[in-house]
């Protein structure tokens, strides 16, 4: 699929993302490829046409491993472990004859774990959301009448003749086929399945199709017959389980997945241009806060389709009821749910317009116009043809009047005027980790520095606080290596509590043990010193200084203590600092304390003064320009006082 507008080119710059910590990661549409409304083109610019398509936005990329025994392959995104090939006979070739009805592959797993296939008994059937996570939209649909795959690529990542790929793969099996004339299928009839069935009507299965790129809900009854391709799954049995919960601002947060979601869609119908338009637009405004919004891509917008709600069952559409979705009226005239536009482009063989449709999600009934004798629009009506929770596509530009009887093989209902809802990425964090370090020995009089660097979080951790009690006295300190000195003998308990940005907390303890000095016979008390009182403009930093205090031994702790702001601050060490941007005067007592626990005391005043012209030591605004006013006065009547003293000598000659 490379060409002038092929990945190289375009993804470069782009950053892709890991799936750590998520348990529905989505994995990537692999669409790199930008398009217009009908063919490939240059990457737009923002603010331009077409920006914010599927190819901007590089998420989780393809990443498989496959077994040595070629049995297996493992998904390192999703943790999911596949079947490398619906040749359920095991015979070493894909055939018809491996394509089993519903009811055969819902006991296929028993066969397999009974077999202990691959090292494995744990095989199941897989659901709708863990078979889509292998599609990716690389693939060319071939057209419904074809008769040979002839342009057409699938939608699975393949070694399907001679590709380079994980997964075996096989188109229908058509009456061209040797030996296999009778079997109905054409080229597209690739549709695989799984244990999703459609609430509306328990006959139909959702089973994607990796010929033609679709989800769509086919007839499981065993009275009509259809075959269907079978890969088994094993592994992380939460993958396609949502974890909402409504931020209370207008978005959705999916925990397992890592998308925000608008709790609301657009409300109207546009055609694909306009949508991504509209969501330009939204980025404009900030909308809900945010301004990096931008249209699904089509794994992303079916990862939030609930297939246990239907219009038919829950009269509503098939999603969580914490979203909302505006009602229509749809092609029979019957209160009906929106299709919703992705940002992915649906590729076909047609030489002129192969792009010229765009992948959606029904989240209403996917309607089709259908003959009650077979396909097609003669003398039809409009049927549920495919169920809500399918993904078709449609033309991107266009006049739905234009199609009254549908389109497609089955009528598929042509609106091309479709909602909208935005998603956004976001980071999902986990708890941290803290780890506040080793124990420590000390003896009295030690500087003790706390390390929490061994301290983990997925995103980062904002805040460490160390709490202990000495000396009867609470004692809260913070940053990532703080320091303490230790006077007093005795084993210290210390907690430490890590903070992350979304306010998850952890904590750790460690313990510090001191040991008394062998001698002890320091009793003189130590001389707090703070130095002389400052004057400052709001808004500057302080820095103490209690380097003239003095002790017979030594000094090991200096305290500084003030009230600010109605808050009882406290700072640690001989000369710490201190920004004040409250006017006031602020009355701050060091207490310096020696090895033996002697303590003592002294003040000094931080006048804050503010622009309009200071503050008076009495903490009334404006007197301090006073105090200048008298002071120049005077200066002024010295000058003059000595000018008239030297007038009086002068005549005295």
């Amino acid at each position: 699929m490379d060409s002038e507008f092929g990945p190289e080119e375009i993804v470069g710059g782009i950053t892709t993302t890991t799936a750590s910590g998520l348990t529905y990661p989505i994995v990537d549409t692999s669409q790199f490829i930008f398009y217009n409304n009908s063919q490939a083109i240059t990457p737009p610019t923002p603010g331009g046409d077409f920006y914010g398509q599927d190819a901007m936005c590089a998420g989780y990329q393809e990443n498989y491993t496959l077994s040595a025994d070629g049995k297996t392959v493992y998904d390192n995104v999703t943790e999911l472990t596949w079947m490398q090939s619906p040749d359920t006979n095991m015979d070493g070739t894909v055939t018809y004859s491996d394509k089993l009805t519903y009811t055969q592959a819902c006991a296929l797993p028993a066969t397999l774990n009974a077999a202990n296939y691959g090292g494995y008994s744990d095989w199941r059937l897989p659901t709708v959301k863990e078979l889509f996570s292998l599609i990716n939209f690389n693939g060319v649909e071939p057209s419904p009448t074809a008769t040979s795959d002839a342009g057409a690529e699938p939608y699975i990542s393949t070694d399907y003749g001679g590709r380079t790929g994980y997964f075996e793969f096989a188109y229908g099996f058509t009456t061209e086929d040797a030996d296999l004339t009778g079997t109905n299928e054409r080229i597209i009839d690739s549709q695989w399945a799984t244990t999703t069935l459609y609430v509306a009507n328990t006959d139909q299965m959702f089973g994607v199709n990796f010929a033609d790129g679709r989800i769509k809900a086919y007839p499981a009854s065993a009275s009509i017959g259809k075959k269907f391709c079978v890969s088994l799954v094993r592994g992380n049995e939460n993958y396609g389980v949502n974890q909402f919960a409504d931020n209370g601002d207008g978005t959705v947060t999916d925990s397992a997945t890592g998308l925000m979601w608008s709790q609301d869609d657009s409300g109207a119908g546009k055609n694909w241009q306009e949508a991504l338009a509209w969501v330009q637009t939204k980025n404009s405004e900030n909308y809900l806060g945010h301004d990096d919004w931008r249209l699904p891509n089509a794994k992303e917008l079916q990862s939030i389709v609930d297939y246990t709600r239907s219009p038919d069952t829950t009269i509503s559409a098939a999603i969580d009821p914490l979203f909302t979705c505006t009602q229509i009226t749809n092609e029979k005239g019957v209160a009906d749910y929106p299709f919703y536009w992705t940002g992915t482009t649906h590729l076909s063989t047609h030489p002129e317009n192969s792009a010229s449709a765009g992948v959606y999600v029904a989240f209403g009934r996917a309607l089709g116009y259908m003959d009650p004798d077979g396909p097609g629009p003669a003398s039809g009506s409009w049927v549920d043809v495919h169920g809500a929770g399918c993904q078709r596509s449609e033309f991107k530009q266009g006049n739905p009047a234009d199609y009254p009887n549908g389109f497609g093989p089955q009528g598929d209902a042509i609106r091309i005027y479709n909602h909208v809802r935005l998603v956004r990425d976001v980071a999902i964090n986990d708890d941290p980790v803290a780890d506040a370090g080793v124990n420590q020995a000390v003896s009295a009089g030690s500087v003790v520095t706390f390390d929490g660097s061994g301290s983990a979080d997925n995103i980062d951790i904002v805040n460490y606080s160390w709490n202990f009690t000495y000396n009867g006295t609470a004692f809260t300190l913070y940053d990532i290596a703080p320091e303490f000195t230790f006077c007093v003998a005795g084993n210290y308990t210390v907690t430490l509590t890590v903070r992350d940005a979304a306010g998850n907390p952890d904590s750790d303890t460690m313990l510090v043990r001191v040991s008394a000095l062998p001698i002890t016979t320091d009793t003189t008390l130590p001389v707090a010193n703070t130095g002389p009182n400052q004057a400052i403009t709001a808004g500057a930093l302080v820095t103490f200084n209690g380097s003239a205090s003095t002790d017979d031994v030594g000094i090991t702790n200096y305290t500084w203590t003030f009230t600010y702001n109605g808050t009882v601050i406290a700072l640690y060490g001989v000369s710490p600092s201190f920004r004040f941007w409250t006017a006031g005067n602020y009355t701050v007592t060091l207490t310096v304390r020696d090895v033996a626990g002697n303590t003592d005391t002294n003040t000094l005043v931080i006048r804050v003064m503010d622009s309009s012209g200071g503050t008076s030591w009495d903490g009334s605004p404006g007197s301090y320009w006073w105090i200048i006013l008298i002071i120049v006065v005077v200066v002024i009547l010295a000058l003059l006082l000595v000018k008239g003293v030297k007038t009086l000598k002068t005549r005295g000659k």
